[in-house]
């Protein structure tokens, strides 16, 4: 495997810096595996550190980079290759039953639409359904949500002020066997976890429905200790929040290649 990753030239140090915190994270893991494998060259991993504005004039064709940066950096490295666009997953349909506040699409919604009627004077999140970057991200109430977004399918659901929690659950399951899964708190009290039955019903209903080998699973916790499912991410330019095993380098390279198949087929 071999990665792209993004920096930024830092006038402080005279020279080029790791754009992200995640940045750092994966050089330093593969500074580390090529000191512990130095001595089978077969078995280095190698990189190449790019800024976004020269990723732009970049020739990607015969290139197979596994692209680690912000999510316009990567998009823009998957453009290069052919794929217009990723979806965002927001929180795939199968995964509404677990939700414990109200879910659905801009376009279901209408002025007489039985289940929002408790829900006037309550504000919204609505994310786009095409792109992960979208200025119409946000949090609106109904009445905007009705003057703006009734005819277009958007993902929206209730916007929620007593969480004291939130943790992102880093999953990586190769094999369809969930063999592995890490959780990192990131925002609220850290003291307050997730129910792991909760996670592993989730976790194994997403993995029957979709086989997605690596992703991020965000969850929040309310005051009353329910756990709730907040969105699903593609694993490439999310933040890993002091999460830094030595398998991240292995769930990168896989995310990866599901990428690539999967968008190449499209």
């Amino acid at each position: 495997m071999k990665f792209l990753i993004q920096v930024e030239y830092s006038e402080k140090f005279l020279g080029y810096i790791p754009a992200f915190d995640f940045c750092y994270t994966v050089l330093d893991l593969i500074n580390r595996h090529n000191w512990l494998h130095s001595f089978d060259l077969n078995d280095l991993i190698d990189y190449k550190i790019i800024t976004y504005e020269q990723l732009l004039l970049f020739d990607a064709k015969d290139l197979d980079l596994i692209p680690i940066g912000s999510v316009e950096f990567c998009l823009t490295w998957y453009r290069l290759k052919g794929i217009e666009n990723i979806k965002p997953l927001n929180i795939p349909s199968e995964l509404f039953k677990y939700c414990s506040r109200y879910i659905g699409y801009t376009s279901h919604i209408c002025q007489d639409h039985p289940p929002l009627k408790d829900y006037e004077d309550c504000k919204f999140m609505v994310k786009s359904s095409d792109n992960i970057k979208d200025k119409i991200n946000g949090i609106y109430s109904l009445k905007n949500i009705w003057e703006e977004f009734k005819n277009l399918n958007h993902f929206m659901t209730l916007w929620k002020n007593d969480v004291v929690s939130e943790w992102r659950i880093f999953v990586f399951d190769p094999d369809n066997g969930l063999r592995y899964w890490y959780a990192k708190n990131y925002l609220g009290n850290p003291l307050i976890v997730p129910n792991e039955w909760y996670i592993k019903e989730v976790l194994f209903e997403y993995g029957i429905q979709k086989k997605k080998k690596v992703y991020t699973l965000d969850v929040m916790i309310y005051k009353d200790e329910t756990t709730d499912i907040l969105e699903l991410h593609d694993f490439f330019g999310c933040g890993l929040y002091g999460f830094n095993d030595a398998i991240l380098l292995s769930m990168y390279n896989v995310a990866h290649k599901e990428i690539m198949e999967e968008y190449k087929k499209k």
